[in-house]
């Protein structure tokens, strides 16, 4: 009797056995759940970062492609040029200064740090466009082209943005100032036309 009751004895769990594995058990699995909560969390995290720094790079992008327009209009004020299409540039140039304004308060907003200053490429165009002037005598329509070809540079910056990732508000600062531009750049060609025909027409800009 004694024999078959140590034989039964083995077959039942030992006092604290399986019972006291549940608890860990279940803290094992609760503690998975937590770190696979977490990683999901820091990758989710990541991958908002790295969507900010880009909008970043893309807006000080925009930025730069603003002041080097700001740059450009105000240089070609300056040439001799009929004296309402040097007011007209006079007032694209603040237009342009207030669109770097309202992009750089953006870049801002993510934290980042906005660019500031025109780039070299728009500076080197400013001195050829004023040699220009001096060398050659400036007229309306070699200033209205090289406008246009600004405006057209900036324009596209704006198009290619614009077809990458930004969030809502973002997106809709950045389609409203392309929507502008783009009007701007018609406006310019209709004033082109003008000139070419040897109508005044600078007040429609």
């Amino acid at each position: 009797r004694v024999a078959k009751k140590s034989g039964l004895s083995l077959l039942q769990p030992a006092k604290g056995g399986v019972d006291d594995m549940q608890p860990a058990c279940q803290f094992i699995r609760r503690w998975s759940g937590t770190l696979h909560a977490c990683s999901k969390l820091a990758w989710v995290k990541m991958g908002i970062v790295m969507q900010a720094r880009e909008t970043i790079r893309t807006l000080n992008r925009l930025i730069r492609g603003c002041r080097g327009a700001e740059a450009i209009c105000l240089a070609c004020s300056k040439t001799r040029v009929a004296l309402q299409l040097g007011s007209v540039l006079r007032h694209r140039g603040e237009e342009w200064g207030r669109y770097g304004d309202e992009l750089q308060a953006l870049v801002l907003m993510l934290g980042g740090e906005p660019a500031t200053g025109s780039p070299v490429g728009a500076w080197a165009r400013r001195m050829w466009v004023l040699t220009k002037g001096l060398l050659l005598g400036s007229s309306e329509a070699l200033v209205l082209d090289e406008w246009r070809f600004e405006q057209q540079r900036v324009l596209s910056r704006y198009d290619e943005a614009m077809r990458g990732y930004l969030a809502r508000r973002i997106r809709r600062t950045v389609s409203v100032q392309a929507a502008r531009i783009e009007q701007r750049l018609e406006q310019i060609q209709l004033l082109r036309h003008g000139y070419s025909a040897g109508s005044d027409n600078a007040s429609r800009v």
